[in-house]
């Protein structure tokens, strides 16, 4: 669209150039008739002479305009056809009439068939004929009248006459060209400048050309010599001039398009030189792909009509050819009101010119090629994530005001690795390209369309409002269940899609896709489909990461204290154990809730260290409450991510011999969902633990995903009912059917059941007649330091195991 308005603007621009043209060959016409009217030689000449004498005249026009030479000039040439030769003759042997007549007959019958000339060009080149003549007619007339009497005072105002023409030619030649490029005085400066030389020239051969004439008619071939013999030094300074005018404009051009590796900029600035060497109006470089097919075209002044025709003697078309192949065509078209056609030696110029221009394309497209890769997707064409991060930065810093919303979308193909496995990576391929596609044909145009590698892709788009992305996203996951027919399989590739709308004020790119990318792992867990980013997804704060830091500074200096939260026999009220809670007092922020900062410890690997840590407290703390005559067990929590630890056994069993404590003082909580982790090795790591002796518990019993599945396998000893069943035991009847059928599964299968969340009395008396065998939760006691647990110990209510009834306790609960 911006090229059409372009070329209409170019269109009207030389309307009124050409309207110009009009109007100054009006007001030359003019001036030619006021001076022809005024001069004194009007119906007379200064030299009688035959009446064939006008046709030699006009056969000297002809020859004149058929040997026409351009001396050339930096940017311009100056036609130099030594016209004024007849112009000279015809000022003694004619008059003014039949002198004009001979002038457009002569120098029209080369012209018209052979440049085909516009018409407001040939009326132009009429004008300024008729012009000169008429100038030149009246300064002979006015210096030496009509009946002159010495044949010298002729030849000296002939000169001046032939003289004063070439001057006003060249103010009429720039004037014209004013109208289409303006800058008149310029030039008209450098048009002077070119005719430094040749203007004295054609002089010169006027005045010797007439002076044999003047002495004897007879001897008018000598008058021949001298003129060939400045034509043949004319011609040898103009090949010279051009020759290395060629070479300046090839080494200017080599400069000018080896400044950039882009091909826009390359010719941007390569066809404005071309068509100021060669003085065109305009230039046009049209590239073909290999298959022939027009690939891309740049053009400068309007650009060239592609269906020209080549023999057009303003027209030059060369192809733009390396050892590669053809790469495209150079055509140039046109020229000022002034300058001839194109000959030869302008063809063979712009030859070089497209020669030149042949291995700078070439390395441009070599250089976008890898552009490309480096920026696109090899497998689907989709931008990668360099790319991709690169076109969204700048989208989001180069919208101002936009309406409607931005918004980045990753999306994610949910269990391809069984397309892979199945399938085979082939097929895997052909799927991500078919899926590509699919995500194509619902995007729009301006959108921005990614794949990261492997099923990872992502978009960037711009809609009226937040549901219009979400209604995108929602298209995206609908099409994916549609089978894909690879070959003869039917393959279904479900996608999961996270949304994070682009903030008001701006945000880097690396910012929105991360923030994407977590809502698509949120859509993923969740099976929900599509996600968009919320605040409470992202664990990857940089609050969090000053946690992590605080945290392992923490770690490293021991700051890490446990609590500990009794746990009673029910039936006889009889504290038995502790369960050792992690407790963390940050120096600024105050207590960390564990949930936080164990979650930390999980995703940076601090959770072995954490780990160790609250099992020497826990162990340390048995010891010395054995010491003190208590005989109480202690519970700790362990990760999923420590039962798939190799080494925990070990770790284990070398804290107790620490502090010589039996492993039968020591239960191990795990919950349900820990045991999905990785399974079997996570298993072997359980069957350890037992054969080392540790009591396990199986933690938050019912709140997972395959609990009778696992725990038929599962060697513990002790299972724990979740807090959300037992703080309601006595408001929900539901409530109280999961807990009872729970103590009872758990008795049958020879376990312990304790109950978690015990907040009261009644609680713990209704727990007592469902026959549960502990209890624990604030209705007992707070998680409490060591200190303050001890005391407690001394001023309970409650009963203490002591030493003299461990082993049978032990065995009853087993």
């Amino acid at each position: 669209m911006t090229a059409d308005r372009d070329t209409e603007t170019q269109a009207r621009s030389e309307e009124r150039a050409v309207t110009r043209v009009w109007i100054l060959t009006l007001v030359i016409a003019v001036g030619s008739a006021v001076l022809i009217a005024g001069s004194p030689l009007l119906g007379t000449s200064l030299r009688a002479a035959p009446w064939w004498t006008v046709v030699l005249v006009a056969l000297g026009y002809s020859l004149s305009e058929r040997l026409v030479f351009h001396v050339e000039y930096r940017n311009d040439a100056l036609t130099f056809s030594i016209s004024e030769v007849p112009t000279a003759f015809a000022l003694i042997f004619l008059g003014p009439l039949p002198a004009l007549a001979a002038r457009l007959v002569g120098s029209l019958a080369v012209i018209v068939p052979r440049n085909r000339p516009a018409p407001h060009k040939l009326c132009f080149n009429s004008g300024l004929f008729a012009v000169e003549l008429a100038l030149a007619y009246f300064v002979v007339g006015a210096m030496v009248g009509a009946n002159p009497g010495s044949d010298i005072a002729v030849v000296v105002a002939v000169a001046l006459a032939t003289g004063l023409t070439t001057l006003v030619s060249l103010v009429g030649v720039s004037a014209a060209i004013t109208c289409f490029r303006g800058r008149f005085f310029p030039t008209l400066f450098e048009e002077l400048r070119t005719a430094s030389t040749t203007a004295p020239i054609a002089t010169l051969a006027a005045a010797m050309a007439v002076i044999p004439v003047l002495l004897d008619p007879r001897l008018a071939p000598l008058g021949l010599a001298p003129i060939w013999l400045m034509w043949l030094v004319t011609m040898q300074h103009g090949r010279l001039t051009q020759r290395h005018r060629d070479l300046e404009s090839v080494h200017d051009l080599s400069r000018t398009v080896n400044r950039s590796l882009h091909l826009d900029e390359i010719l941007a600035d390569a066809l404005p030189s071309i068509t100021d060497a060669l003085r065109a109006d305009r230039a046009s470089v049209v590239l073909i792909d290999p298959e022939g097919n027009v690939a891309a075209q740049h053009h400068v002044g309007g650009g060239v009509d592609a269906d020209g025709s080549p023999s057009d003697p303003i027209r030059i078309e060369v192809a733009i050819a390396d050892a590669g192949g053809q790469l495209g065509t150079l055509a140039v078209e046109g020229r000022s009101v002034a300058a001839t056609v194109f000959d030869e030696a302008d063809r063979k110029r712009a030859e070089r010119y497209a020669d030149q221009l042949a291995p700078t394309i070439r390395n441009a497209w070599l250089y976008e090629a890898i552009e490309h890769s480096a920026l696109h997707d090899g497998l689907t064409g989709a931008l990668n994530r360099r790319g991709f991060d690169a076109a969204v930065e700048f989208r989001l810093h180069s919208v101002v005001d936009q309406p409607g919303e931005y918004a980045a979308l990753i999306l994610d193909l949910d269990r391809f690795k069984e397309i892979n496995d199945t399938f085979g990576h082939h097929i895997g391929d052909r799927v991500l390209i078919e899926f590509a596609e699919r995500v194509r044909s619902v995007i729009e145009p301006d959108d921005l369309f990614g794949r990261f590698g492997g099923d990872e892709f992502a978009l960037f788009v711009h809609r009226s409002d937040p549901d219009a992305v979400r209604r995108l996203a929602d298209r995206i996951i609908s099409d994916s269940h549609d089978a894909l027919t690879i070959d003869e399989y039917q393959v279904v590739v479900a996608a999961s899609v996270g949304i994070a709308f682009a903030r008001p004020g701006g945000e880097d790119a690396a910012q929105l896709i991360r923030r994407s990318d977590i809502a698509m792992y949120a859509a993923k867990r969740t099976h929900v489909g599509f996600e968009t980013y919320r605040a409470d997804m992202d664990r990857r704060t940089p609050e969090r990461l000053a946690l992590l830091a605080d945290l392992r500074r923490a770690l490293d200096g021991e700051a890490i204290t446990v609590h500990y939260q009794p746990k009673i026999d029910i039936a006889s009220e009889t504290v038995v154990g502790a369960e050792a809670l992690v407790r963390w007092e940050h120096p600024t922020a105050g207590n960390i809730s564990p949930a936080d900062f164990v979650r930390v410890a999980e995703e940076s690997g601090l959770i072995r260290q954490l780990t160790d840590q609250v099992l020497c407290h826990a162990v340390r703390s048995v010891s010395e409450w054995v010491a003190q005559g208590f005989e109480l067990d202690v519970s700790i929590n362990l990760s999923a991510l420590d039962l798939v630890d190799e080494e925990l056994v070990e770790r284990i069993e070398s804290r107790l011999d620490e502090f010589d404590i039996s492993n039968e003082y020591l239960t191990l909580e795990i919950t349900e969902s820990s045991l999905l982790v990785d399974t079997p090795r996570t298993l072997a790591t359980v069957e350890r633990l037992v054969e080392s002796g540790v009591r396990l518990s199986l933690d938050d019993f019912g709140t997972g995903y395959s609990s009778l599945s696992y725990l038929r396998r599962l060697p513990a000893q002790e299972l724990k009912v979740d807090r959300s069943f037992v703080s309601s035991l006595m408001l929900d009847q539901q409530d109280e059917v999961i807990v009872r059928s729970t103590i009872d599964l758990g008795h049958h299968l020879g376990m312990a059941v304790v109950a978690e969340g015990v907040e009261n009395e009644p609680t713990l008396a209704r727990l007592a007649e469902l026959g549960c065998d502990l209890g624990q939760g604030y209705g007992i006691s707070r998680p409490l330091p060591n200190t303050r647990f001890e005391r407690w110990l001394r001023t309970t209510p409650y009963a203490v195991r002591r030493s003299d009834s461990h082993r049978d306790r032990i065995v009853a609960l087993r």
